[in-house]
Order: structure tokens, then sequence, then C-alpha cells
């Protein structure tokens, strides 16, 4: 490690969100100054160099920019700030690009110590604020303040005599008027303040517009788009494949009915088997004998087994009338011999058997 810590806890002292950001801020300010020790040192230098800010110093004298790499650009306030914005863009473009720290002189502001019982130590931003117009001689509406207390915790009074049980703190009162001058004379040369600091103090100010500058802002646009589009993706994704597995149902759903009917046609015409010449290279006695069948068979009478093995041929099925199916088989110019293997040839059953006519061949 670079170097120790220590952690001093108070326990009986009051814990305000003021305390607890300036306790944080402390930490991840010392992890990272750790973790930065930790990498190799070209990447420790290029980060440091990255972090450093510029630095413009406002003086009654003149401005002067201070760059991270310790030169120093004088700013003649009388030269107009659109030369002086073009000067800055040949000889430190980055200035423009980044956010830089203001720092005013303390005479810009005015200063009065305070004696606060511990008692207030909680809420101590809010009692301050109360007592702004009593502290300055302008409306508390109009400035802004910043305070820190004294290292010493025995408070001393007005007369430099110590009162015991207070408090001392040290607050900077800044008018916005003149805030919002610099900060617009600062703007004019293109650059955008980060955060005003006064110098050889600790007191600090926000800016009053935006600490980005227009660099800065199109990233965090597109940083912003960016989580957007990935947010909305996360949020989107369950609700779309919700809608493309409904979508998928009923296509289903509407194809179902298709392929019942593709499927009962299938099973249905998978009753009716041609007799196997019809699938030989000599099928010609069985599609005369089939052809013969389908004329002179009425629609009341149905086949259901037609086979034919060589010269023999087998005829059943069945008819839903009282006809003799065995006179209109014999009068076939295809088939002789026909007789019946039933006892009752008049029966809704029927079964025959039959030869092939001289000179008609089948193969089995």
């Amino acid at each position: 490690m670079s170097k120790d810590i220590t952690i001093k806890i108070d326990l009986s002292a009051p814990v305000t969100i003021a305390s607890a950001k300036d306790a944080l801020w402390r930490f991840i300010g010392w992890w990272g100054c750790e973790v930065l020790e930790l990498l190799p040192k070209a990447w420790n230098e290029r980060l440091r160099a990255r972090s450093t800010r510029f630095s413009l110093i406002v003086t009654g004298n003149g401005w002067s920019l201070e760059c991270p790499e310790g030169t120093t650009i004088a700013l003649d306030q009388r030269v107009p700030p659109l030369e002086l914005r073009e000067e800055l863009s040949r000889r430190a473009p980055d200035s423009l690009r980044r956010g830089i720290n203001v720092v005013i002189p303390q005479k810009n502001l005015l200063f009065r110590r305070q004696n606060f019982p511990h008692a207030a130590a909680a809420k101590l931003q809010q009692v301050i604020r109360l007592q702004l117009d009593r502290l300055s001689p302008f409306r508390g509406d109009d400035v802004q303040f910043f305070y820190w207390i004294l290292a010493d915790e025995s408070s001393i009074s007005q007369t430099g005599s110590p009162r015991e049980g207070n408090i001392a703190v040290e607050i900077a009162i800044l008018p916005k008027r003149q805030l919002t001058d610099i900060e617009s004379s600062v703007r004019a040369l293109g650059l955008t303040p980060r955060i005003f600091r006064v110098a050889d103090c600790p007191a600090s100010f926000a800016p009053v517009g935006l600490p980005w500058t227009k660099h800065t802002q199109r990233r965090a646009m597109i940083s912003a788009f960016g989580a957007s589009f990935i947010a909305a993706a996360m949020i989107l994704s369950p609700n779309l494949r919700t809608l493309e597995i409904a979508e998928l149902h009923a296509q289903i759903a509407s194809v179902r009915p298709l392929v019942e009917r593709a499927q009962a046609e299938r099973s249905e015409l998978s009753h009716y088997q041609l007799p196997a010449q019809a699938v030989s290279a000599d099928r010609a006695a069985a599609f005369d004998l089939l052809l013969d069948l389908t004329k002179r068979l009425p629609d009341s009478i149905s086949v259901s087994r037609l086979q034919v093995r060589g010269q023999d041929v087998i005829i059943e099925g069945r008819s839903t009338t009282l006809v003799d199916v065995r006179t209109l088989i014999t009068r076939s110019p295809v088939l002789i011999d026909v007789r019946s293997t039933t006892m009752a040839p008049l029966a809704d059953r029927f079964s025959l058997t039959a030869k092939l006519k001289p000179g008609i061949s089948g193969d089995h």
C-alpha cells in the first residue's frame, strides 16, 4: 500500500447526510489513490494526467490558465473573448473539451466566523442558511455560502476567549450576481467551469449553469441513449417473447384443420389398395378388370378386396341393396367361371372367385 490510513470512529458524534457524504467521498478518494498505485507506471501516469484538470486563476491584474503539464497561458481581458478562444484552441485545445476549475480571489467573498452549539451540528447547514440575512448585508436568497468547522473544537469567541461546548465555524459568503458575472465571462472564452474554488481557502462553489462541456454532454447523451436501449430491451424482451409465442400458437391453430384434413384423407386413401398387377410390368389385365367392375357394379356395391393371383381372381365386398352380385360379375367379358364362396349370395356381404379369360394373365 502507498500509505497507511487511520480511521477514527466517534460514536457520540451526530451522523448527518453531509457528514456521511463527505466520509464516503474521502474513502473513495483514498481507495482510488491506492488502486492507482497498483497499476503499471505508464497507466498510472496516463490516468493521473487525464484526471488533472485545467485551472483558471482569476485575479484583479488578469486571468491565467494553468495547464496540467505545468505551463501557464496568460489571458488579457482587454482582448475580445473570440480571439482568446482561438488562442486557447491553438495552445490548449483540451481545455475547451474538459471542465476546468476556476480559482477566485478571497477579496470577492465575505468571511464570517460564528459559534454554534453542538446540538446544531446535525443540521448545521440549515441553521447557517437561516442566519444569512444577519451575517451579510445581502439577502439570504441572493448569496451562496460554504462553511467548514475549525480544527479546534473548543470554539473561540470574537474576543478571543474559548467557549466550551460550542463549535467554531468559518463561513464564506459569495453573492450570486458576482458568481454569475464571473461564470459568464469564463463561458464566453469557450471554457466550462466545473467548480469555483477560493484561493488559499477550502471554500468551493458550484457553477450556476451545467458543469459539462458540449463534448461531455454529447458523450453523456450517447451513453444515456445506449442505457435506455439496453433497459428497453431488457423490459420488452419478455413481452415480445410472449407475443411471439402467442403468434406461433395462432399460426398453429390456423394450420391444424388443414393438417387434420390431410391426415384424414391419407387415412382414407390407405384403405384403397390396387392389386399387385397395378404396379407390375404386366398390369393391363388388372386395369381392364378394375375398369370393367367400376362400370358394371352400381354405387350400392363396394368392393373391399380384389386379388389377382395368376389366372385366379378373388372379389369380396358389400352390397347395401338386394342385388345378385354374382350375376352382374358373370356378365364381365374379362372373367369366366364366377362362383360364390358364401352360403347366402344375396346377403349384404359377398365373396366370389373367378378366372381370367384365356389370353389374359396376371402376376402375383
